[in-house]
């Protein structure tokens, strides 16, 4: 009888505690934890590097967000894109929290990534509920929409974000379900960060490139915990990839901080230039391509999906504009910037010909 009372509850929006299970690690190793914490969740701590306080922002709750990490208040990305948080508490780097300043703010939520810190922050936050979530992973991005829309009330804007998401996700499938595997594109994606490392089927932009029909070349490779391989540049060679995608790191050059393309420009030139890569189908062909986590990792990945349609079926995606993607998205979940993705940021590279 109790737990029909506590469905009914649930349905009228009126529960006022709530026992959910919670993913603790990452992709391919977790395990699951139950966690309670108790409605409304009015105060928020944020410790991530912009995914969840852009979830936050479409479920309407950047109001309830009382301190963040200061790589969301320094950051030139985070100084455009997230003006609320120059007002609220620093409560230190997302690598070494300040306990004290979290716990000074009597939040009723931390909010951060499954895998962070586990179970160091809960040691030191006796009584505060850590919430903990992902949003840069495709495949889970509606489950943990749903799930954080419901525990801050709001579900109506958890699942206008998903039928926009899945609405442009449907334009996507129908044209590739036409497509043989033969005639999807080999894929070479690498990280940011380093060279010749890159993603498995499990990595974090794996079902971007599915969705975008693509053949990862790298999709049934060993890796770690998180879905990264380092790949000898020989293997690379052997692979001939048609296509090689550079994703472009936080505080590697583009995203919302700058106007300026010289960055991904250069990164272009200089993974042209390597002498490895230069019997390459897609560097012969001038098949190469930056994308920047601004609108890979995060819940704008529907842009990113987009850009990787039109890459890597130009004909087929004609008439998809991944700029009116963006643009629609940013104007639906975050008027408030008032943000033209024609004259500011730089998101992918090289830009498309004007028609």
């Amino acid at each position: 009888m109790q737990d029909v009372t506590q469905i009914e509850l649930i349905i009228l929006g009126k529960e006022k505690e709530i026992t959910f299970v919670q993913y603790i690690g990452s992709a391919n190793d977790f395990t699951e934890k139950p966690v309670t914490i108790k409605k409304p969740v009015e105060r928020i701590v944020v410790l991530s590097d912009g995914e969840h306080a852009e979830a936050l922002r479409v479920l309407g709750a950047m109001d309830n967000v009382e301190g963040v990490n200061s790589e969301l208040i320094t950051r030139e990305y985070a100084r455009v894109f997230f003006p609320e948080f120059q007002d609220v508490t620093n409560i230190g780097s997302v690598y070494s929290e300040d306990y004290e300043a979290i716990l000074s703010l009597n939040p009723d939520a931390v909010i951060t990534y499954t895998w962070w810190n586990y179970p160091e922050i809960e040691e030191h936050l006796p009584g505060v509920t850590v919430l903990r979530f992902n949003f840069y992973i495709g495949g889970t991005m509606f489950d943990e929409m749903r799930r954080l829309g419901y525990l801050l009330d709001s579900r109506e804007e958890a699942q206008e974000y998903i039928d926009f998401v899945e609405g442009y996700e449907n334009i996507v499938k129908e044209k590739i379900e036409t497509l043989s595997e033969d005639e999807k594109p080999r894929v070479y994606v690498e990280s940011g960060r380093d060279a010749w490392k890159t993603f498995n089927s499990i990595g974090g932009p794996a079902y971007q490139l599915r969705m975008a029909g693509c053949r990862n070349i790298a999709e049934d490779l060993a890796g770690s915990a998180t879905g990264t391989v380092q790949v000898d540049p020989e293997w690379v060679i052997e692979e001939n990839p048609e296509i090689i995608v550079k994703l472009m790191g936080w505080m590697q050059g583009g995203g919302y901080g700058t106007d300026d393309p010289s960055e991904l420009e250069n990164t272009i030139v200089e993974i042209g230039s390597r002498p490895a890569l230069a019997g390459v189908n897609a560097v012969q062909n001038e098949n190469v391509y930056a994308i920047t986590y601004d609108v890979l990792y995060h819940p704008s990945m529907i842009v990113s999906i987009a850009y990787f349609g039109k890459w890597f079926h130009p004909e087929l995606f004609e008439d998809l504009d991944p700029q009116v993607v963006h643009q629609e998205y940013l104007d639906t979940f975050h008027e408030s910037l008032n943000w033209n993705v024609y004259e500011n940021g730089v998101f992918a590279y090289p830009p498309f010909e004007e028609s």
